[in-house]
């Protein structure tokens, strides 16, 4: 199992059995948006005490955007590290990664100053 995917099942289980606001970065938003359609909505549709918990994206008012799943006690916000709106949007409890060797060495250090004051955790996937 590749890092990545480590870090998706890290997310499943914070949404089933520690939810809190988690916040997901990708080196870009276009690649935060892919993120979501290729792992996290399969994610979320092949499981079933995620689906539960989820609601699906095309039911009206479900808090289920391309870059935002709301579900009971907390949300997962997708961003990139591109995106300093987005890395300063939300406080945090778990921070995740994800292909830190492309993320530029700036945004990088933005992104865990700005994201590691509010979070208890933080996940690094260098796959």
């Amino acid at each position: 199992m590749g890092a990545t995917e480590s870090g998706n099942n890290w997310l499943g289980y914070i949404m089933h059995h520690v939810p809190a606001p988690t916040l997901a970065v990708q080196p870009t938003v276009e690649l935060a948006k892919r993120f979501s359609r290729q792992r996290i909505d399969i994610l979320l549709e092949e499981t079933p005490a995620l689906r539960d918990r989820v609601a699906p994206a095309r039911a009206r008012d479900s808090g289920n955007t391309m870059l935002s799943k709301e579900f009971p006690g907390g949300i997962l916000v997708l961003t990139g590290a591109n995106s300093a709106v987005g890395l300063r949007s939300i406080t945090a409890r778990f921070l995740f990664l994800d292909e830190v060797a492309r993320i530029q060495v700036a945004w990088l250090a933005m992104a865990v100053t700005s994201s590691s004051a509010a979070s208890e955790t933080v996940w690094r996937s260098c796959s």
